[in-house]
């Protein structure tokens, strides 16, 4: 499948404003091209590592997210894990399709054809996005708890 056209004019209305945490420079796209879709790093270069929704999405850099790769997905090795929710799911690329690693739930499902429908069309879908807990639990949970930074989450 083709990616969406218009995916960064409906992730911005969806993500509204990044608040990046982290530039986004040269190496880091040379580093990661062929790992995960141009289109997505375009979006990196354009945002940095950021968070979107009051921190209820984090985009994450796979090579910090060794750790959780090898817990959850031995058997995926080409996998590369792209965003993160403020609870710890995750969402990653495997060369073919984008999954969800609900991993409060020990579940992995299939979510999208390609990076740009699931950041256009999937993730910004109120059903699904409500699904996830956001942006409901996330904002209690940082009233309650403080804003989390990009290696954190709730619990």
């Amino acid at each position: 499948m083709e990616d969406e056209p218009l995916f960064l004019e409906k992730f911005d209305a969806f993500a509204k404003a990044p608040d990046r945490y982290r530039d986004f420079p040269p190496a880091d796209r040379e580093r990661l091209e062929g790992r995960l879709p141009s289109a997505f790093l375009t979006l990196l270069e354009r945002d940095g590592w950021a968070s979107y929704r009051k921190r209820a999405i984090w985009t994450c850099d796979p090579d910090a997210m060794q750790s959780v790769k090898a817990a959850w997905l031995s058997r995926a090795p080409k996998a590369e894990i792209f965003m993160r929710t403020a609870f710890g799911d995750f969402f990653f690329w495997d060369q073919r399709y984008v999954w969800t690693c609900a991993a409060n739930d020990s579940q992995i499902l299939y979510s999208s054809p390609n990076i740009t429908w699931f950041l256009s069309g999937i993730l910004t879908n109120t059903p699904y996005f409500r699904s996830l807990g956001l942006p409901k639990y996330s904002n209690l949970a940082a009233k309650r708890c403080g804003p989390i930074g990009p290696d954190e989450v709730y619990i």
